[in-house]
């Protein structure tokens, strides 16, 4: 089996995403800027999308697109989440899954997204927390449908020929399937990884590099599928359910959802 972890990031990219962050924070993404502007009255909605784009304009990578932050929460209010503007939670900049859970409350894991390359095509898998594709996980994938018989011939996690950046829109350390709809990309198929044991426990999804959305893990699989559909219906998708994994140990969730 071949197999290969790239890097997430280098030094280089860091010391740009740092610039761009420091330079845009005060403008779009000080606490509680995102909440207002999500929470306009209908007789500002245009005034407050015009807003919104331009911080998708201005921020790049480093935010969730604008249609898609709005798309997001109206399907975790259909799926009986309350008030989500109100869960949205500010953080320190991060540029990756285990950098980022030091930043959440209790209770809380953050949503983990790999792209993958098997073969010649591309993936992501995303999932709850502290989860990993080890050889046997891999075992269960192909078992499941969701990879390729032959996935253990050539296997990359992270592979270099695929920029998140420039093929998601998504800036290192904040990639999920919450993708801009319509967006024409190499992605062959997304993989959502079924929450186990995690029905009182809440994920983060993050929406930049500054703000993370914190919804009830039980809901995980409805969410990303219902968005997938709404936003991306060209795009297969598969449910799959790895087994535990004993490095999953980023967080103890204490908290209800």
């Amino acid at each position: 089996m071949q197999q290969a972890l790239a890097p997430l990031v280098n030094s280089a990219e860091m010391l740009a995403y740092n610039v761009f962050a420091a330079r845009r924070h005060d403008t779009h993404t000080a606490p509680g800027k995102l909440a207002a502007l999500l929470g306009t009255p209908p007789s500002e909605h245009c005034s407050a999308r015009e807003k919104l784009d331009r911080r998708e304009s201005d921020m790049g990578a480093g935010t969730m697109a604008a249609e898609a932050i709005g798309l997001l929460m109206r399907i975790a209010s259909a799926h009986g989440v309350c008030d989500p503007v109100a869960r949205i939670h500010h953080h320190e900049p991060t540029y990756s899954a285990s950098a980022k859970q030091c930043h959440m409350p209790s209770g809380v894991l953050v949503q983990k997204t790999l792209s993958l390359k098997c073969g010649s095509d591309y993936l992501l898998a995303t999932g709850v927390g502290a989860w990993h594709i080890s050889r046997q996980a891999q075992r269960v994938l192909v078992a499941q449908g969701c990879l390729p018989s032959s996935a253990g011939n050539s296997f990359t996690i992270n592979p270099a020929s695929f920029d998140v950046a420039s093929e998601l829109l998504l800036a290192p350390g904040m990639v999920s399937p919450f993708l801009k709809p319509g967006l024409a990309s190499r992605l062959e198929r997304v993989i959502i990884l079924e929450p186990v044991d995690l029905d009182e426990a809440q994920f983060a999804v993050s929406l930049s590099l500054f703000e993370s959305l914190v919804l009830p893990a039980r809901h995980f699989v409805g969410i990303v599928s219902d968005y997938l559909s709404a936003a991306l219906p060209h795009l297969p998708r598969r449910i799959a359910r790895l087994p535990p994994s004993p490095q999953a140990s980023w967080a103890t969730p204490t908290a209800s959802a």
